[in-house]
């Protein structure tokens, strides 16, 4: 399997939880749990919420400087869109490196993409990290990165 499938494959297996924690934090009718997908109404909600994110950040850039994160919609607008890209950019990035860090430091970690995605490309590898430390503006972001990272084998 070719470094870009794995990736991907590893990415897969993130999918049910991150949808798990965007639910988590919207009250919305609970009767469609199919752990992989989306309703149509929980489809419309998130795609508002990461409307109003982009916008933000690339539009008129009201977002940008600002503790987005801490906002419960547009954080779930990144957990089920931005999350996953962060995440393929990094292990792609990963996989151009040979070598890897023992010990990290992830600045504006958010809710661990970066992370996410350093912990697995290790696991399959054989290696771990030593240290990894998560800093954040967003006690929020934080709270989510450690709910992702604290089951993954190899996490420290």
């Amino acid at each position: 399997m070719n470094e870009r499938s794995m990736a991907g494959a590893l990415l897969g297996t993130h999918i049910p939880r991150l949808i798990e924690l965007w639910r988590e934090g919207h009250n919305l009718d609970r009767r469609f749990t199919e752990k992989h997908r989306l309703s149509g109404r929980e489809i419309e909600v998130a795609g508002a919420s990461l409307l109003a994110l982009q916008r933000g950040l690339t539009g008129g850039r009201s977002l940008a400087g600002a503790g987005y994160m801490d906002d419960p919609a547009i954080l779930g607008a990144y957990l089920l869109y931005y999350w996953p890209v962060s995440y393929m950019q990094v292990s792609l990035a990963l996989a151009e490196n040979p070598g890897f860090p023992r010990r990290v430091l992830d600045l504006g970690s958010g809710p661990g993409p970066a992370s996410a995605a350093l912990i697995d490309t290790l696991s399959e590898s054989g290696a771990s990290l030593d240290e990894l430390v998560l800093v954040d503006g967003s006690r929020k972001a934080l709270d989510l990165a450690a709910s992702m990272l604290g089951g993954m084998p190899g996490c420290p």
